[in-house]
């Protein structure tokens, strides 16, 4: 207990500030709030939900200026060779991908999922690979930590297994000062399942953002992160680079758009993170050519 009346009023104010800081970020990949937010009393319940893929000129991706976000192939060729994923993509195959994370895998508040930066990735693909069918579980909700969903994953694995699995996590460790070892111990665990599962893990870092930035310190959490994605069969999708390029080259950018322009912003901040994602994984699907045979077919 602490001793004077002043370090009560400190902590109190500490913990506000977090539940505060922690309700505004797991919203700000998707959708920027409109109003101060309440802060959560505890994790919303899990949304739980499952798609397959239409064909790809169904619910288009709203229009990109080439300008808006730019995908450096330096931050999305894969390291890791994803034969699984390409045998599943080939005519008459079948491509399971399992999200999981918190508030943001979801799409934009109240979880608009055909919006999500997962769903724009499968739609990619579909496009890609149009004879194939593809088809997207996805797994979260606001203020879920790393340890709380590698608990789940085996049994989410038995329900929904998949080739290829989204993990995106890190956000809410970060915002609660959580000790980075928990969360390296969190996705040592995950990873391990997903990869006894025969599924490849792609790691999903925390969003960039000036307020995330300005009130928590993520460098031990991008640590963990990168060492997690020098495990057998992860790589790290680098989100956080990605925004922060957008953003500093007056592309894409949540934080600077008016209360009108949100929703719109939003939806193409998502298109693009599933684009990038898709290079990314196709660039692993083309590590792979070498020992799968034939290229993809229509």
């Amino acid at each position: 207990m602490f001793r004077r009346a002043g370090e009560v009023r400190q902590a109190s104010r500490s913990r506000a500030f977090q539940a505060l800081a922690l309700a505004v970020l797991v919203t700000l990949a998707a959708w920027p709030l409109a109003a101060a937010p309440t802060p959560p009393a505890a994790p919303d319940l899990p949304v739980s939900a499952r798609i397959t893929l239409p064909a790809p000129d169904i619910d288009p991706s709203p229009p990109l200026a080439p300008a808006s976000c730019p995908v450096p192939a330096a931050l999305t060729t894969a390291g890791l060779p994803l034969g699984a994923v390409r045998a599943a993509l080939r005519p008459g195959g079948h491509l399971e991908i399992l999200a999981v994370g918190s508030g943001s895998i979801l799409g934009p508040p109240p979880g608009e999922v055909f919006d999500s930066f997962p769903y724009r990735l499968a739609q990619a693909l579909k496009g890609t690979a149009p004879g194939a069918e593809i088809v997207l579980s996805l797994y979260g909700g606001r203020g879920l930590t790393a340890a709380t969903l590698a608990a789940t994953l085996d049994q989410t694995l038995a329900a929904r297994p998949a080739q290829l699995v989204l993990w995106q996590t890190g956000t809410i460790e970060a915002l609660r000062q959580l000790p980075p070892p928990a969360l390296a111990h969190a996705l040592d665990e995950g990873a391990a399942r997903v990869r006894a599962s025969g599924a490849a893990l792609i790691l999903i870092d925390p969003p960039y953002s000036r307020f995330l930035r300005m009130h928590a310190d993520l460098a031990p959490y991008e640590a963990v992160l990168r060492g997690a994605a020098t495990l057998p069969g992860v790589m790290l999708f680098p989100r956080f680079d990605l925004m922060r390029g957008w953003a500093k080259g007056g592309g894409i950018d949540l934080e600077r758009v008016g209360r009108a322009e949100r929703r719109a912003e939003a939806r193409r901040l998502q298109a693009c993170l599933g684009r990038a994602l898709a290079q990314q994984v196709l660039s692993g699907v083309a590590l792979a050519a070498p020992a799968m045979g034939p290229r993809l077919g229509r």
